[in-house]
Formats: C-alpha cells, sequence, structure tokens
C-alpha cells in the first residue's frame, strides 16, 4: 500500500474508487483504516474517490516514540492530500479521527468542505482523563490482549455487549490482529489528553454533523450537544440505545451519514 514519508512519520493510505469529489476517512485511538472503513468502500466509491489513512502510531504507518497531538496527525492527513493534490474534501471522523478532522477544518479551513464527525469530542474532562490515563496503564501492564477486551466494555452498551458477543469478539481480533506498536499506542494516549479546541469552534466554518449515543461514557452526549452549540449551524443527532461504538450498535448511521453528507 502506498506509504508517504513526512519530517517525521512514515504515513500510510489507501485510495478508492475513480470519480466523484474527494471524502476523506480518519479513524480513531486504536483502529487502523481497513478495520473502520473497509465494508464501507463499495457504497462510498459508488460517488466518491475515497482516501482513508492510518494515523502515525497504529497500522502500517510508523509510531515514532514522542508524544502526538491531534494538531500533528491533522498535518499528517493534509501531508497526504497534498501529495495526492487533493485541494478540498469532505470528511468523516470516528471519535479521535472527530478530534483530529477538528484540526484539519480549524488550521486548513479552505480544505474542508463539510464534515461528519461520530462519538467525537472537543476536550476531555476529568473522568474522561482518568478514563485514558487507565486504558494505557492496562495496556502497558497487561498488553492489548488484555486491553482490547476490557476496552470494548466502553464501546458498548449492555444490551449489545451481553447478547451479540460474537460480533464484539470479532471487532477484539480485529484490534489484535492490525500492527500496532504499545509506545506508538501510549503516544496517541497524548493527542487525546492534550487535544482542547473547545475555545476555537466558532471559528468552524464549514458545514458539521456531530453524532452520538446516548450511553456514551468516553464522548458523553451532553458533550456533543455542548459542541454543537458551539459551532456555527452544526447538526447534531443524538441515537438511543448505544454507546460509543454507535456504527457497529446502529448501523443505520452510516446511511445516515452518507446522506447528509451528499447533501452538503
Amino acid at each position: 500500500m502506498p506509504m508517504l514519508k513526512t519530517a517525521d512519520a512514515d504515513i500510510n493510505f489507501m485510495t478508492a474508487g475513480e470519480q466523484g469529489d474527494w471524502l476523506v476517512l480518519v479513524g480513531g485511538l486504536v483502529t487502523a483504516f481497513w478495520q473502520n472503513w473497509q465494508k464501507y468502500f463499495p457504497t462510498m466509491t459508488q460517488r466518491y474517490r475515497v482516501l482513508a489513512i492510518d494515523n502515525r502510531g497504529c497500522g502500517q504507518s510508523s509510531s515514532p516514540d514522542f508524544p502526538y497531538t491531534t494538531s500533528m496527525m491533522a498535518g499528517d492527513v493534509v501531508a497526504v492530500m497534498d501529495h495526492l493534490g487533493i485541494e478540498r474534501a469532505r470528511f468523516i471522523g470516528r471519535s479521535n479521527g472527530g478530534a483530529i478532522c477538528q484540526q484539519v477544518a480549524l488550521n486548513h479551513a479552505e480544505r474542508v468542505q463539510a464534515m461528519a464527525l461520530t462519538s467525537t469530542y472537543a476536550r476531555i474532562g476529568a473522568r474522561s482523563q482518568a478514563i485514558v490515563a487507565h486504558w494505557r496503564e492496562t495496556a502497558q501492564h497487561f498488553g492489548f490482549e488484555r486491553f482490547f477486551p476490557f476496552l470494548m466494555s466502553y464501546f458498548y452498551t449492555e444490551e449489545f455487549y451481553t447478547g451479540r458477543q460474537d460480533e464484539v469478539r470479532k471487532q477484539i481480533d480485529a484490534l489484535l490482529s492490525a500492527p500496532r506498536t504499545l509506545h506508538g499506542f501510549i503516544n496517541t494516549t497524548h493527542a487525546v489528553e492534550s487535544h482542547d479546541t473547545w475555545g476555537r469552534l466558532g471559528e468552524i466554518r464549514c458545514p458539521v454533523l456531530l453524532v452520538c449515543g446516548d450511553e456514551d461514557v468516553i464522548t458523553p452526549p451532553r458533550h456533543t450537544e455542548a459542541m454543537a452549540s458551539r459551532i456555527p449551524g452544526a447538526e447534531h443527532r443524538i441515537l438511543t440505545r448505544c454507546a460509543h461504538g454507535v456504527w457497529s450498535e446502529r448501523p443505520e448511521v452510516f446511511e445516515q451519514v452518507m446522506d447528509w453528507i451528499a447533501a452538503h
């Protein structure tokens, strides 16, 4: 797969589709691009040319050993866009990918036509800081084999976690199969903890859709609602009976996001 060498990292990316406007996909803290998006490519590429990126620290991208920031990771996205000659695109960002998209919109406003962000945040509070620190310590002391099963208890509602154990297990296996380093994961958690666009949300001028599950304890719905109130013209949707993993628990979110993207 193609690899772009930047000043301090090698960024793996994939493109799909041969016609239409560009759609850039940015994944979250622990997932490589094919896990986030691959099953959606056949539908997406009917209308768009699609760019999906492995964030630094995950997948086939390199893992430089120093703390990352979401602004730094947004720079990686823009560097790949520059490399491919993509002047402007629509964006979909999931969780930490949504935070990265915010930085693209703030620091490179002319590159963003619209962005749909699911289960994301503008900054995390004390409780979420403690959660992320606990995740980091769990991975450090027990390894990913123990960490990812533990992480899934945060991602899903009790109903889904108990009743759909086969799907939960598939997600765990997919996470374990993706190339990753411990130091890359740790450095990415620093990007989550340090991200703070709260005071700048009013500067975002592109159309924005925010989607969140009503039982999400990682990126709570009240935070999503507050973000929407600070971004001019932003829309938000709170989905019932789901937690952080809205794409798994509520598969219809894909069609909703794609319909919104097509209208913007």
